[in-house]
């Protein structure tokens, strides 16, 4: 199902739902970085159906959303969020970010607790003061990409963004992800209104409020968000674990989709198992 939430800033947010409602399988909404639209998670989309009902959202200034005409903040990406949540009459769901959508995510688990069931953080960061700040060869890249916008500026951008491993392995995912029919170019100012709201983001701390249960996932070989960020917001976060993904660059889920669908499984699917698990685990730690 197709949908546009209207919005008091006079633009709007599309989003999708996709799967049936059963009582067993869980909503999850899943939250691109910057200028990628929904079409960002299909690496992942058929391992997700078998385990939960998935919201799939454009962020404003990308896919079927407005163009963005001012700057944003990622609280108001936030409150977009809970806004399409709130069309679709969903009280709370699982919530997974990836690099700008990880801030967001953080955001709706410090901002609106009860939203959120379990939470995934991938490729991201806490923000600049309590975090590592991003690369200067970040910047440039983003740049040039805004000033070449289009495939020839996202296969630069790709290049940056991939590891060294992943173009070894997969030499063929460059040209594929440059492809306007896999993932459609982004409005330049829109993305680059999103990426400022990145770099100003920072949790000042406050994720160490968070009561969601917490996965935070990391390519080993990111060049865009220092992996260094997934240590404090798993070290931060009360109750979160920390997945390292071997070899893999800042675009995990279509680096190494097989791994991360499987950890996404096991971690959203079967939640009081995990915590049963996790309390055993601590008891014989104990002993």
């Amino acid at each position: 199902m197709h949908a546009i939430v209207e919005r008091p800033h006079g633009g709007h947010i599309a989003y999708e739902l996709i799967g049936r409602r059963r009582l067993w399988r869980p909503w999850v909404v899943l939250i691109s970085g910057v200028g990628h639209d929904r079409s960002s998670w299909e690496p992942l989309l058929p391992a997700l159906r078998r385990a939960a009902r998935i919201v799939l959202v454009d962020n404003h200034g990308v896919g079927q959303s407005t163009p963005l005409q001012s700057q944003v903040s990622v609280g108001d990406l936030a409150a977009d969020i809970i806004a399409v949540l709130d069309h679709a009459g969903l009280r709370r769901a699982h919530v997974v970010g990836v690099s700008l959508g990880g801030m967001i995510a953080q955001e709706l688990a410090i901002e609106h607790p009860r939203r959120v069931r379990r939470l995934v953080l991938a490729s991201t960061t806490p923000g600049w003061i309590e975090g590592y700040p991003f690369p200067l060869g970040n910047a440039l890249v983003l740049w040039r990409r805004l000033l070449q916008p289009g495939p020839a500026g996202r296969r630069t951008t790709l290049r940056y963004a991939l590891s060294p491993a992943t173009r070894a392995r997969r030499p063929d995912l460059v040209d594929h992800l440059s492809r306007d029919d896999v993932i459609p170019s982004a409005d330049p100012r829109s993305s680059l209104l999103q990426a400022t709201a990145g770099t100003r983001y920072t949790n000042r701390g406050r994720d160490r409020t968070t009561t969601a249960a917490t996965l935070v996932m990391h390519g080993t070989d990111d060049n865009v968000v220092d992996p260094r960020n997934a240590e404090v917001l798993a070290r931060n976060i009360p109750d979160a674990r920390l997945l390292a993904v071997p070899g893999a660059g800042h675009l995990i889920f279509w680096e190494r989709p097989e791994l991360c669908a499987r950890a996404l499984q096991q971690f959203l699917r079967w939640p009081r198992l995990h915590a049963a698990a996790a309390r055993i685990r601590g008891w014989w730690r104990r002993r």
